[in-house]
Order: structure tokens, then sequence, then C-alpha cells
């Protein structure tokens, strides 16, 4: 019998468990104030916030899935590598505020027009519903956002969410 390996699994064992006691998790989530890439279909309902990444950082084009809600926090920042968009066949969900807005620009380092494509709204994206006074109640939703530097900042086929 190996001793020598089994005391060094247990010594990696020991060593596990206190670097997690200490408060160093084991884990493959971004921390805080960490940039995050963000690519490819998006197939369940998502939030992104800036509590879990201090920039989202779109390195292909992103996909909001039919019946899948994409939500957006106030002060979140996501930036597109050039040609990059979000196209929404589901629901977006980006609602800042005043004092938190939420943040649609390019990567570049000299940001210029159409640096990114912008955010495409299909025929298939959840359309936003208002009460008999014009109230948001539900559906797609930009509001209290900066989107710069997109060639076209919301492109819309047959969809109309609420954008204030």
């Amino acid at each position: 019998m190996n001793t020598k390996g089994i005391k060094i699994g247990v010594l990696i064992a020991m060593l596990l468990i206190s670097v997690q006691i200490i408060g160093w998790p084991i884990s493959t989530q971004a921390a805080p104030h960490t940039a995050c890439d963000v690519i490819g279909l998006i197939a369940t309902d998502t939030t992104w916030s800036p509590s879990l990444c201090a920039t989202y950082t779109a390195t292909g084009n992103v996909i909001v899935n039919e019946g899948v809600t994409l939500t957006i926090e106030p002060g979140t920042v996501i930036q597109f590598n050039a040609g990059m968009g979000i196209t929404v066949r589901g629901t977006l969900k980006a609602v800042g505020t005043a004092v938190s807005p939420i943040t649609f620009t390019s990567t570049s380092g000299s940001p210029a027009p159409a640096d990114w494509s912008g955010i495409f709204f299909e025929a298939t994206s959840s359309s936003a519903e208002l009460d008999a006074v014009y109230n948001y109640v539900s559906g797609s939703i930009i509001q209290f956002s900066t989107i710069e530097y997109a060639t076209n900042a919301i492109r819309l086929q047959y969809a109309a969410p609420y954008i204030t």
C-alpha cells in the first residue's frame, strides 16, 4: 500500500476544505467586479447584474431564445466586440434607473459609430403590454439605458418593446 500517496491525498483534501472555510470559494462562477464574456444562445431565464460581473463583454452575437427572459439590472455595462449584437426572440427587460442606468457600448478603446450592430427585436419577441393609462405591465422593455456606438441602436421586426 502506498501510504505516501494517501497522505498527499488527505493533505490536499484538508487544504481544499481549509481554503473554502477561509473564504476562497471553490467555484467557476465569476466573482463580483470581474469581466464576463457572453456569447451565443440564452436558453433559460438569465439575469445580468453588476453584482455578478463588472462588465459583460459580448465576444460573439447573443440571442435571447423564444420564451426566455434576459433581465439586465441597473448599473450593468454591456460591451460588444466589433459587429456583434443582441437578437431578442423572447423577452428583454433592461430597466436601469436615473441614478444607475444600463450602458450598451463598444469594446473599442477609441469607440466610434457602428462599432457593434445593436439590439434587434425579432417578430417572435415579447411585445410590451401597457395598462389603461399606458403604464408598463409586462413584455420587453428598455428604460434608463444608454445605447452608444451601434450601427442600429434598436431594430424592430414587427416587434413592440416599451422604450423610454
